[in-house]
């Protein structure tokens, strides 16, 4: 993420009709391919950030802040079952680790059930989870890496 953040502090982002991609191609690229594939044209630019800032790590209540400011990208395990094939509920699995491994999107926060969650959006696709977001424990239990390196950014 972090690596993402700085290259479009200096790189405008473009949209996906200036700059396509398809995960058939880039499968089929040879990696100089994909290389030379990922260069951008800054002139189509749309839009920039000025830098990112770093969300207390460990505690739910700095993430929870926040995600009240905006969409937080966090870190996860993703590598689990309980995140895999989650389709509802919350996950408070001690199974889904905290090895990172996937980077997503924090956008908001309740409460199910008595249990206190993140509500984060996937780019798996709307077939993926509870219609592409997943609802991760909200606690300082650091549920599958949740809390391990939020970050949002400045624009």
């Amino acid at each position: 993420m972090y690596e993402a953040f700085t290259y479009v502090t200096d790189h405008p982002l473009e949209t996906l009709t200036d700059y396509p991609f398809a995960v058939s191609d880039w499968t089929s690229m040879s990696t100089s391919a994909q290389t030379s594939a990922m260069k951008c044209k800054s002139t189509n630019g749309t839009g920039s950030i000025t830098g990112f800032k770093y969300v207390t790590s460990g505690s739910a209540n700095a993430l929870k802040n926040a995600v009240l400011e905006g969409p937080v990208s966090v870190g996860v395990d993703a590598s689990s079952n309980a995140f895999n094939f989650y389709a509802t509920g919350v996950v408070t699995s001690s199974t889904c680790g905290t090895t990172l491994d996937h980077a997503i999107l924090a956008v908001g926060y309740g409460t199910e059930n008595g249990i206190d969650y993140f509500l984060v959006k996937n780019q798996w696709t709307a077939k993926w989870g509870d219609e592409g977001y997943i609802k991760i424990g909200a606690s300082d239990d650091n549920i599958c890496g949740i809390l391990s390196a939020p970050t949002w950014v400045t624009v």
